[in-house]
């Protein structure tokens, strides 16, 4: 509301500025939600006025009072919106922008009394199928202290991102977000909690939670109890840009709350991430939990294709594929053209039938190029591969293609393979240049094949294997214990220091 001759102030929750062109401007911070009024009635988007006392229904309706491009607006959500909310495109900080704003910031109401408590609910329709919250504007949205459920996708109506789905702009999740309860048992729900779009980013950061707390969840086995569900990417669904412990890009602030406890169908427990055969989405992850998620098929944890990846310093634990005979990957699944970083990352107790921890490629599909680094810190341990490829499995691809894993530090020990490769099985190309493969500390930490007619203990060799630096491999004493079968040769290729 730009009032340029006269105004009146009214006595609730507005703020006048005076700009320089000596228009009135009224910028409010406006409230939105459905608890009920002073007077009883309930919050409306026609006699609402964005009040404490008189609340808009609709965070949409809230937007349409945005009349300033360098204000950084707040709408604060009274209680509980119900309903498919959105952010539309027409909200902007250009001067041609229906609704005009520098930035949007949705939190509850605040508490004077009992400042850091607050909490509110943003809570999807009881009946149809829709995102909770679908942001479309090219904007800058930050989240906190919200309760994010009820997104739903049970008919064949498109829906992707049940929580949140980001078709534009940044969106940054924070202190006090939870986003559960989102659940899209229809096939083809991609972002059970999250999606991003290509061209879109998302930040997650502080307490911010997908699903539930690591320390209290367990991993579920389906939609009838998972915190979030959908056929990929049961957590988030990437096509853009998304950082996990991070609240601009590069600058890290660790996520102490992650992506736990979700389950898909298809790929991706906790996140599915997924560009182009042109142009790869981005995912970077530091200082993050993704912990006890499932996947029916692919990346019980995790699951890539067309991505670049980088983790640093985070939790992979107890997340599982499947339990059907061509699952893989309980921890990483990475399937076609993606480049993966590891550092200082511990993957454990994660479980799949090829690759518990991590896997590049499947036996039964063709998968193109993929590069892993391991870095020095990093720690693949303690997983389950119910036939090949314990800790970590490097399948074949076709001519021309190849699945390259190369550790340069680290550890990959105690993990187990009822068939080949306890630590590793390897078809495509392994390159060793540091780290250890085997026992730590304890017994416990050999890499075993524990079938009768299982091969390598350490390593199952028989693809293309190179060798030089300080790797280290030690003995475990005896057959299909911390082993290495070789089916085909180990190339030398630099001193072993």
């Amino acid at each position: 509301l730009i009032v340029t001759k006269k105004f009146k102030i009214i006595d609730e929750d507005f703020k006048l500025s005076c700009p320089t062109n000596s228009s009135g401007i009224i910028n409010s911070d406006i409230l939105c939600g459905s608890s009920k009024n002073s007077d009883s009635t309930a919050a409306s988007d026609e006699t609402g006025r964005g009040t404490r006392t008189k609340p808009f229904a609709s965070i949409e309706r809230a937007t349409h009072e945005f009349n300033d491009r360098t204000k950084d607006y707040e709408i604060y959500i009274k209680g509980t919106a119900s309903g498919f909310q959105t952010i539309s495109s027409d909200v902007g900080n250009q001067d041609d922008s229906t609704y005009k704003a520098n930035s949007i910031k949705l939190e509850p109401v605040p508490d004077p009394d009992n400042p850091g408590t607050e909490s509110a609910t943003l809570e999807g329709s009881s009946t149809g199928s829709g995102s909770v919250l679908t942001i479309n504007t090219p904007l800058t949205v930050t989240i906190e202290n919200l309760n994010i459920t009820g997104g739903k996708k049970k008919d064949s109506t498109e829906v992707n991102g049940l929580g949140v789905r980001i078709n534009a702009g940044t969106v940054k999740l924070g202190d006090g977000v939870k986003i559960y309860g989102n659940i899209g048992t229809y096939s083809g729900a991609y972002g059970g909690g999250v999606y991003v779009e290509a061209g879109a980013r998302l930040f997650m950061y502080g307490t911010a939670l997908i699903g539930v707390d690591k320390d209290t969840g367990t991993r579920p086995t389906g939609s009838g109890d998972a915190s979030n569900y959908s056929t990929y990417g049961g957590g988030i669904y990437n096509a853009g840009s998304t950082w996990l412990g991070y609240d601009t890009e590069f600058h890290k602030t660790e996520l102490t709350g992650g992506i736990n406890c979700n389950a898909s169908k298809s790929g991706g427990g906790a996140i599915t991430s997924q560009g182009t055969d042109t142009s790869n989405a981005k995912l970077y992850i530091s200082g993050t939990n993704i912990c006890h998620n499932f996947s029916s098929s692919h990346g019980g944890g995790i699951f890539l294709k067309y991505t670049d990846l980088i983790i640093e310093d985070s939790l992979i634990n107890d997340n599982c594929s499947g339990t059907t005979t061509d699952t893989d990957g309980g921890g990483i699944s990475i399937w076609d053209k993606n480049y993966v970083t590891l550092e200082n990352v511990e993957i454990s107790e994660n479980e799949a039938t090829y690759g518990g921890g991590v896997s590049l490629g499947n036996s039964g599909i063709d998968t193109l190029n993929n590069t892993v680094i391991m870095k020095s810190g990093t720690i693949i341990k303690n997983n389950i591969a119910r036939k090949n490829g314990g800790g970590v499995v490097i399948e074949n691809t076709s001519t021309g293609n190849s699945n390259n894993f190369t550790m340069e530090g680290g550890f990959i020990s105690g993990n187990q393979a009822v068939k080949n490769g306890g630590g590793i099985y390897n078809k495509s190309t392994l390159n060793l240049k540091g780290g250890t493969i085997g026992k730590t500390s304890t017994d416990e930490d050999w890499n075993k094949a524990t079938d009768d007619s299982g091969k390598g203990g350490a390593i199952y060799q028989e693809g293309t294997c190179t060798m030089e630096g300080d790797i280290y491999v030690p003995f475990g004493y005896k057959e299909r214990i911390n082993d290495v079968y070789l089916s085909s040769d180990i190339k030398l290729t630099g001193d072993l220091t």
